[in-house]
């Protein structure tokens, strides 16, 4: 008679008041330096900032275009601009020369930053009471891009503080300033600064021919 013989092996688990079996798993990521400039419906922004229309000439007819988007980083920024794509337009200095045939250059086309708006709740130093501060690239001596309000036309002319020529060359820095935002992403309504850029130009006897040319911003660290 064969007998299978069974074992029943019992474990007992004794838990102690007050420990706990623990395993750990990981995880990582990085985070980049992050940037973007976008429009105010947080889409692709195209670079061109307006249209003058028809320079009909009158007395002291300042004409401007405006263009306004959001600048956003998780580090410190600088903007820059770069103007290109010139059609009927010379990238030269406003002319000086008497007894010529006077055609628009990319010195007669005012230029600069209009505003800055800081209140996002978001926006690192931003909010109602900003304390942030975002520096606009300006000197006595060279190009201030700082045009919260345009100059004055005097006997028909008009000195701009800075022009499309001094963006003509390449591209130069216009702004700069630390961590712009500090949470949410592309769509968040309240991490971005507001930027208005303007052009400005005086119709004057330039010679007769349609223009035209865009304007590149690119953010980056500085």
């Amino acid at each position: 008679m064969n007998t299978r013989l069974q074992k029943l092996w019992i474990v007992m688990l004794i838990l102690v008041p007050g420990t706990l079996w623990a395993q750990t798993g990981g995880f990582s990521g990085a985070v980049p330096d992050t940037y973007s400039i976008l429009n105010t419906s947080n889409a692709t922004l195209s670079g061109t900032i307006g249209s003058f229309g028809t320079l009909t000439i009158g007395q002291s007819n300042l004409m401007t275009a405006y263009l306004d988007f959001r600048l956003r980083s998780n580090n410190p920024y600088q903007l820059t601009a770069q103007v290109g794509s010139l059609v009927n337009i010379t990238a030269n200095a406003r002319s000086t020369t008497a007894n010529a045939v006077r055609s628009i250059t990319t010195g007669d086309i005012g230029f600069g930053i209009i505003s800055i708006d800081k209140s996002g709740a978001n926006v690192a130093g931003g909010g109602g009471n900003p304390i942030r501060t975002d520096t606009i690239v300006g000197s006595n001596t060279g190009p201030n891009f700082s045009s919260s309000s345009w100059p004055s036309v005097s006997n028909g002319v008009v000195s701009y503080h800075a022009t499309l020529h001094d963006i003509d060359t390449g591209a130069t820095q216009i702004l700069t300033g630390d961590r712009i935002s500090d949470s949410g992403d592309n769509s968040s309504s309240d991490n971005f600064l507001l930027v208005r850029v303007g052009v400005a130009v005086l119709p004057e006897y330039f010679a007769s021919a349609s223009f035209s040319g865009t304007v590149t911003f690119t953010i980056a660290h500085p």
